[in-house]
Order: structure tokens, then C-alpha cells, then sequence
């Protein structure tokens, strides 16, 4: 196959195509591959934009791979870019320029490189795991409002890969899968597809189908009436598997481990997240991270390889044990560490702990009724809306004859309040003076004035 071109011009040609495939995208200079991101799931927002909007959402397993673009060439190579702008070879470009793109058109694809096992044969293999395109053959399907037609129109390409094949897993060096996504409301059937992974005492789930078992650690929830780049969703993962991407300076690191005795288990360093201009070098210190020694050369040869003064470690909350942030590994694909909103996000799901069967039997007993939040408190903040409105018409229009057709009534008892509370602040005040209660009866009023400390005004 071609070989693909230079960096550079990759990065110039992935540009050009998120600017003619997206309407959003103006071009010029991009941080990172322009794409929808999922938010941490939190039970105010189940209650107030999932749920009232139950059959707008599509539910699918998430899977802790990593993400990348797929560019496929007609010219015979496909290339893969992360979302620091690294690029690296499909070992497949040739088959699937000719399947994914046979009007000579460009195809770009979203999905994340996952490590799976054959559900048949038992092997495993590395898959690109494809769960969005942008670009089919050159037809702009990240224009269209509809994540299942572009889901299905996806399927049929990547589907002719594998015509006649007996295993798909076994005709690829590296193949491209489908992430099945279901309607929002068949959470429980869908979960019943994921199971707790076998030797694991983390809490980690395994997915299962006819072609691939691969780690499973929550699931994802994608708005289906959204554009490509408007689809942002959330992701739902169990307490014990939520995870912060964190910053540490490499150079604090490297000061922790020549201080490291030998009876040591871990380094213990700060976990920065990325904040306002009065943090450190533009970020923020939040907590400390605990690099245990089995993780230490993967993140220092990290560093080395980056030469930048901080890499960015995925951390994991150990609940059960030190109830400390523990560094599991490193995130080459990332440049920069998770916002303070979005760990701040991931610390409360911890604390909510809303557990799989209690998330699907919610998603399953949606309302799709459109409201926000509880429907009886929106009805009630309806009503003293409208009150409000009337009370207004009423000082508008003169009050008592608007009030005589059956508006402005609650300006009415809104005065009358007043009066009320004017009248006991007035003999509050004369009580805690030693005088007589005015509002009390006569036997009241004689014990109120009989001598003694007045009594205390709360």
C-alpha cells in the first residue's frame, strides 16, 4: 500500500476534512481533533435532561480504549490520529480504501483502539472500535440529526469488509468493529449483556456478543438527534472504577523517587487539573497522587519520550482501601489533564454511587414527557409564575377592578402579608420594651405588663 504522508500534511488534510465534513468547524489552527465528549453521569442529570427526554438517547457499553480518528484514503492507506495529533499507519489501508471507499471518496471515522478476545476462539487481537463517522466515501453524514442512521449507513460500509469471511477477528491484521448502541429504554436488556469480569475485584464488567468479550468499565449515553459534533453525552462507571486525568510535574516526581527508601511502596506527588490563570503554570492543584512503584519507569520513560515538564496520568479512587488517588497509568493520547468541573463532576459520582441495575431500571422507566426535574415542582413554579404575572397586571390596571374579574387576588394577600408582618414586628418590639401586648386579651394583657425580665424576642 501507499505509504501515508508527513505529519504535517496529515494534519492539514484531517483539518480540511472536520472543516468540509463539519459545518461547525471553521479550520486554522486545532488543539486537538474536533469531537463530541461524554460528561460523568450524575444523578441531577439523569433527572433533568435524560430521562424527561428518555427516546433521544442511545445507550452503549464503554469501553477503556483509546481514542482516535480513522482516515481512510482512496488512494490505498488509512491512518489513525489520537488527540495530541499523532499519527501511525492502519496495518489494513489497502482493504479498507477499497471497501470503505469505493467512489474515491475519503472516509473518517470515531472510535478508540480496544483490546478484545474472540468470543468463539479465545484469542485476542487489538480492534479500532468504531462508534461514529463523520465522513462516509465523501458524503458528510456527520451533518445528519440522527446517530442511528449514521450508526447504520457506518455498519454497511464496515459490514463489506468481511463478506464471506468466517471470522471476522482472523481476515484483518487490525479490525474495524461497530459498537452496538441500543434505545435508551432497553438499558436492561442491553445490561444483561454485560457481566462482572472474572478474577477481577475492581468492580470491572465484560462485554459479550457472538464475535468479541472485551473489558467493559460503565456505559455511555449518546444524544440520537444531535449532528456529529453536537452528540455530547454522558458516561456512567461504577464508584469504584471513576477515574481523574491528572497532571504531575515530572520534575517533582523525579525529586519523590530519589527520596524513595527501600520499605516504600509509592511516590507521592500533586495531581493537577486544569484551571485558571492563578494556578501553576495554568494549573491548579487539587489532591495528591499516589505513583506506586510498578507504575513508576512507565511514567517516567513517558516523560522522557514527551520531554514536557508534566504528564498526564489516568488516576483511580481506592475506596475500599487508602481512600487515596492512585496513578494506573499514562495518558499519551492526552496533553492536557481533566478541568476542575470535570473532576470535580467524577468526586461527586463516587459519592452517589448509583449502581448499574438502579441506572438501567431508571433509564428503562423514562418519562419522554420533556419537562426539566420534578414535573410537580415545575407545575408549582408555573403556577406562582402566572400568579406573579397576574399580580402585576393587577398594580398595572388598578388593582381592585382587575381583582373583581378574578386576577390580581394574590396582590391582595400579598398586602394583606405585609400588614400582618408590620403589625407583629410592632408588638414584638413593645413586648421586649416592658410594655403591654396590644394583640393579647385582657388576662393576657395583664401578664404580659406584670414585672419580671421581658421576655426573649426570637
Amino acid at each position: 500500500p501507499p505509504t501515508p504522508p508527513q505529519p504535517a500534511i496529515l494534519k492539514k488534510d484531517f483539518v480540511a476534512l472536520f472543516t468540509t465534513a463539519l459545518a461547525e468547524v471553521k479550520g486554522g489552527e486545532l488543539r486537538e481533533p474536533p469531537g463530541p465528549r461524554s460528561t460523568p453521569l450524575q444523578r441531577r442529570d439523569l433527572r433533568d435532561n435524560v430521562l424527561p427526554r428518555i427516546s433521544s438517547y442511545a445507550v452503549a457499553e464503554k469501553t477503556d480504549g483509546r481514542r482516535c480518528w480513522l482516515f481512510v484514503h482512496p488512494a490505498g492507506f488509512a491512518v489513525f490520529a489520537d488527540r495530541n495529533w499523532r499519527f501511525e499507519p492502519h496495518p489494513d489501508g489497502a482493504a479498507l480504501a477499497e471497501k470503505l471507499c469505493p467512489r474515491n471518496g475519503c472516509t473518517l471515522i470515531d472510535g478508540e483502539l480496544v483490546r478484545v478476545r474472540s468470543t468463539a476462539h479465545g484469542y485476542e487481537k487489538t480492534v479500532y472500535l468504531a462508534f461514529d463517522a463523520i465522513m462516509l466515501d465523501s458524503k458528510q453524514v456527520g451533518r445528519e440529526e440522527d446517530l442511528f442512521s449514521r450508526l447504520a449507513a457506518l455498519k454497511a460500509s464496515v459490514d463489506a469488509l468481511y463478506e464471506g469471511a468466517e471470522d471476522r477477528l482472523a481476515s484483518l491484521q487490525m479490525p474495524v468493529l461497530c459498537k452496538r448502541m441500543a434505545p435508551a429504554r432497553d438499558a436492561v436488556a442491553y445490561a444483561a449483556q454485560l457481566s462482572p469480569k472474572e478474577d477481577d475485584g475492581d468492580g470491572l464488567l465484560a462485554y459479550r456478543d457472538d464475535i468479541r468479550t472485551s473489558d467493559c468499565d460503565g456505559l455511555v449515553l449518546t444524544p440520537t438527534r444531535a449532528t456529529y459534533l453536537k452528540a455530547n453525552g454522558y458516561k456512567w462507571k461504577p464508584g469504584q472504577l471513576a477515574t481523574v486525568d491528572y497532571a504531575i510535574y515530572v520534575g517533582e516526581l523525579e525529586k519523590e523517587v530519589r527520596a524513595l527508601r527501600q520499605g516504600d511502596a509509592y511516590a507521592k506527588v500533586g495531581g493537577y487539573c486544569s484551571g485558571g490563570a492563578g494556578g501553576k503554570g495554568g494549573l491548579e492543584l487539587l489532591l495528591g497522587v499516589r505513583v506506586y512503584r510498578d507504575q513508576l519507569d512507565g511514567v517516567l520513560a513517558a516523560a522522557r519520550q514527551t520531554r514536557a515538564k508534566t504528564v498526564v496520568v489516568e488516576c483511580a479512587f481506592d475506596a475500599r482501601g487508602t481512600g487515596s488517588w492512585i496513578a494506573k497509568g499514562v495518558r499519551l493520547d492526552k496533553s492536557r489533564p481533566n478541568n476542575l468541573g470535570s473532576a470535580w463532576r467524577n468526586l461527586e459520582t463516587v459519592a452517589e454511587n448509583l449502581e448499574l441495575a438502579e441506572l438501567a431500571a431508571l433509564l428503562a422507566a423514562g418519562t419522554d414527557d420533556g419537562e426539566k426535574g420534578d414535573a410537580a415542582i415545575a407545575r408549582t413554579a408555573q403556577h406562582y409564575d402566572d400568579r406573579q404575572r397576574e399580580r402585576n397586571l393587577a398594580k398595572k390596571f388598578g388593582g381592585l377592578q382587575v381583582a373583581a374579574s378574578g386576577l390580581g387576588d394574590i396582590s391582595t394577600m400579598r398586602r394583606l402579608q405585609n400588614f400582618n408582618k408590620a403589625m407583629v414586628m410592632a408588638e414584638a418590639y413593645r413586648i421586649a420594651e416592658g410594655g403591654a401586648s396590644v394583640m393579647a386579651g385582657e388576662g393576657e394583657g395583664e401578664s404580659a405588663a406584670a414585672p419580671g425580665p421581658p421576655p426573649a424576642v426570637v
